[in-house]
């Protein structure tokens, strides 16, 4: 499936997203729904990268 939000688009299947502290998104999936794996509390803010989206089957990171 595809996991969209009204400001960043649509993340195809192995998509890796991530939303900085105090970040706002409202996500939705298409039709065919999407498995998404949600990690709270992985960041603080001296380490923090306010928002990452990579496409984990194309992309060499």
């Amino acid at each position: 499936g595809i996991f969209s939000d009204e400001i960043y688009g649509n993340h195809g299947p192995m998509s890796y997203c991530r939303h900085g502290i105090h970040t706002e998104h409202e996500p939705w999936t298409d039709e065919k729904r999407a498995l998404l794996l949600v990690k709270l509390r992985q960041m603080n803010d001296r380490t923090e990268t306010p928002i990452i989206f990579a496409d984990t089957l194309t992309s060499s990171n």
